[in-house]
C-alpha cells in the first residue's frame, strides 16, 4: 500500500518550498525546518561576503556528508552485529 502524502510547505533561509510528505514525516517538519535554518544561519554568520544560495548549497553538502557517515556507522554496526551472530552460532555448535 502506497503510502498518502500531503502537501505542505517547508522555509528555507526565508523562502518558501512546496513538498509532499507521509503522515509519519510531517511530525518532524517543524524540528528539520528548524536545522535547516539553523545551519544556513550559521553559514551565513561565517561566510558574510556569500550569497543566500551558497549558504543553503553549503548546508546541503554537510548534510550529505551527515548522511554518508550515518550510513557508513549503521552499516558498519550491521556487520559487526553479524559477525557477533555467527560468533554465536559456531560457539553453539562446538
Amino acid at each position: 500500500m502506497e503510502k498518502e502524502l500531503h502537501s505542505t510547505h517547508i522555509k528555507v533561509a526565508g523562502k518558501v518550498y512546496p513538498i509532499k510528505l507521509p503522515d509519519s514525516e510531517l511530525k518532524n517538519l517543524a524540528t528539520i525546518e528548524s536545522q535547516i535554518n539553523e545551519r544556513v544561519s550559521g553559514y551565513r554568520s561565517n561566510y558574510k561576503d556569500l550569497e543566500k544560495i551558497d549558504t543553503i548549497s553549503m548546508a546541503l553538502i554537510s548534510y550529505a556528508f551527515d548522511l554518508h557517515n550515518t550510513k557508513k556507522t549503521i552499516d558498519k554496526e550491521s556487520v559487526l552485529t553479524k559477525i557477533a551472530e555467527i560468533q554465536d552460532s559456531l560457539e553453539k555448535a562446538v
